[in-house]
């Protein structure tokens, strides 16, 4: 039971953000990377005892703190092309539209 409730406790943890925290956001991401990889070996060592539903879980919680590593955080004042121009990224609002990299335009 300890080890299933230590399993979500991670996977809740890598849906931080580590970009709205600031400098914390470094350790953030390390913490991410080190429960990645903890939830890997528990993932092989789960997988080779039968225990597939944990095995499963831990899987997620390497896929969660991996994909952590790799968010995009953007400082204030990043300008994003807009249908209009470049707009400040502070400047946004849900909504607005932004155009990516290929010009083909998203909303936020």
């Amino acid at each position: 039971m300890g080890s299933a409730v230590g399993t979500v406790h991670g996977i809740l943890l890598m849906r931080g953000n580590p970009c709205a925290i600031g400098n914390l956001g470094t350790a953030l991401r390390v913490i991410n990377a080190a429960q990645a990889l903890g939830s890997g070996l528990e993932a092989y060592q789960d997988f080779s005892n039968g225990n597939y539903v944990m095995g499963t879980l831990n899987v997620l919680g390497v896929l969660g703190g991996v994909s952590n590593l790799f968010k995009a955080c953007f400082v204030a004042g990043t300008p994003l092309l807009t249908p209009d121009g470049s707009k400040a990224i502070e400047g946004f609002k849900v909504g607005d539209l932004v155009l990516s990299r290929e010009g083909v335009r998203h909303g936020l």
